[in-house]
């Protein structure tokens, strides 16, 4: 088990590379899949390279939403 971070949920409104560079740096063992920032890469399946060089991993959690 690891701890993850999930900008989105923090209110956080940052990059990709952004988000892997502060999970390494404050000790997160990996952070939640940003769909819509990964799908918009022009090489998408490099996310996972970056995940891993990192020595990350991707998080479980389910993507934040907006509630009324």
């Amino acid at each position: 088990m690891y701890i993850n971070l999930s900008p989105e949920a923090l209110g956080l409104k940052i990059t990709f590379e952004e988000t892997i560079r502060l999970a390494k740096s404050h000790g997160f063992g990996g952070i939640d899949l940003p769909l819509k920032e990964v799908i918009a890469l022009s090489r998408p399946e490099r996310a996972a390279e970056k995940i891993q060089a990192a020595g990350l991993q991707w998080g479980g959690g389910l993507p934040s939403c907006q509630l009324p």
